[in-house]
């Protein structure tokens, strides 16, 4: 895999985190411990594929 389409990958992970702090902060959307939670989850899979891809 090339480094664009790292890169690519990784933005493209990062978008439903992006969603959820713009809608909480333009739509005042509520905020819990899930949406903290699932963030979390989606950094740590694009970390876990990164990683994997360097070996």
């Amino acid at each position: 895999m090339s480094c664009c389409e790292k890169s690519s990958l990784s933005s493209r992970g990062c978008i439903p985190v992006s969603t959820l702090l713009l809608s909480y902060i333009i739509l005042r959307d509520s905020f819990s411990f899930a949406h903290l939670a699932g963030a979390g989850f989606v950094f740590l899979g694009i970390m876990l594929i990164s990683r994997g891809e360097r070996r």
